[in-house]
């Protein structure tokens, strides 16, 4: 994998269909998303060297079910090559879609911060050095910002 944000936290998504899959990334990328406050605040040279990307994998259930949605939000295997952790996450009615536009930035927000927290159990079990205490502090001023800005028009 090729790793193209200088973020430290991005995210990619597979939905079941474009409509819910468009949906959600109205929270994530474009004018209204977190990816452009990611990538202008969270380098992830500032961190360390040990880790490059957490990759928080939205899987968003939709009217097609051609890929195996995880049960609960999850923390994958790190990649030492990559530098990477994957982060998965079930997107549902349940989760996202009977929510408030404000409380879906809300779900964005806390994935971002169960990710980094999943991440920093992992670096200290195997002992590796990463500043979370400032990727924490630099998240906190990230999710103010985001939570900030208008959301989403029209949103399903």
């Amino acid at each position: 994998m090729e790793i193209l944000t200088k973020s430290i936290i991005a995210f990619s998504s597979i939905a079941g269909d474009d409509i819910v899959g468009d949906a959600v990334w109205k929270y994530v990328n474009g004018e209204y998303g977190i990816s452009d406050i990611l990538e202008k605040h969270m380098f992830h040279e500032n961190y360390g060297n040990e880790l490059a990307i957490i990759l928080i994998m939205l899987y968003v259930e939709g009217k097609l079910d051609w890929f195996a949605m995880p049960a609960k939000s999850k923390l994958c295997r790190f990649s030492s090559k990559d530098k990477s952790y994957e982060y998965s996450v079930p997107v549902t009615k349940e989760t996202f879609f009977c929510l408030s536009p404000t409380e879906r930035k809300d779900f964005i927000v806390q994935q971002m911060k169960d990710a980094v927290a999943a991440t920093e159990i992992q670096f200290k079990k195997k002992k590796m050095n990463t500043d979370f205490n400032l990727m924490k502090a630099d998240l906190a001023r990230v999710c103010d910002l985001y939570l900030k800005q208008a959301v989403p028009p029209a949103c399903s």
